[in-house]
């Protein structure tokens, strides 16, 4: 159903005439034995003390639609209805998409802050927590990541980062970067779980 207020009459066209097309249009039905109805009962009210006047017959309102082009003047107005409805779904959606965005990014830094905490293991981890740590801490960005390139209208397969050909990967490492795990560290870190211990928990509530 479509508003009255949205209708407007066309050259030629009497207050009557647009009268039926308001009744026919907004009644929710479109229906023309329904639209007679409306109109008997408008006049029947409107003559009760005067002579009573012809019955107006669903084959009269058809008439009048096909003369004053009825359905494809509500189909235009429907259009137009929902055109503009897309339009402000589509301009709340920006709104909302620009939120999404800014709290990815928040998230984003919060985990470049995290990460340093994490590989200088300032708060003494167990290896297997701290492993276990940065396992969490890469699942989290790779969904913000995903939600953020989502969010751009950007590819989340990263196709545009793909390189075919090869790349010379040139470096020093030094002995201080190079870790190294005991028989016994190596096992814990096999035993690890998917299950968080405390203080991985204490690390995912943060964020």
């Amino acid at each position: 159903m479509i508003s009255e207020t949205t209708l407007t009459k066309v050259k030629g066209e009497s207050d009557k005439m647009f009268h039926r097309l308001v009744i026919y249009a907004t009644t929710g039905e479109q229906n023309y034995q329904k639209t007679a109805d409306i109109l008997n009962e408008e006049l029947s009210q409107k003559s009760q003390n005067e002579s009573p006047q012809k019955e107006i017959t669903a084959k009269a309102i058809a008439k009048n639609a096909e003369r004053w082009a009825w359905n494809e003047r509500i189909s235009l107005e429907e259009a137009k209805k929902i055109l503009k409805d897309a339009e402000e779904l589509d301009e709340e959606f920006r709104t909302y998409n620009r939120k999404i965005i800014n709290i990815l990014k928040k998230l984003i830094d919060f985990l470049d802050d995290k990460l340093d905490l994490i590989i200088s293991n300032v708060d003494g981890y167990a290896t297997s927590t701290q492993m276990n740590l940065l396992a969490n801490f890469m699942n989290i960005l790779d969904k913000a990541i995903y939600n953020y390139r989502l969010s751009c209208g950007r590819s989340t397969d990263n196709k545009e980062l793909n390189h075919q050909g090869e790349l010379a990967i040139s470096g020093e490492v030094k002995s201080e970067n190079t870790l190294k795990y005991t028989a016994e560290e190596m096992k814990q870190i096999q035993a690890t779980t998917s299950e968080p211990d405390e203080e991985v928990q204490e690390f995912l509530d943060q964020i």
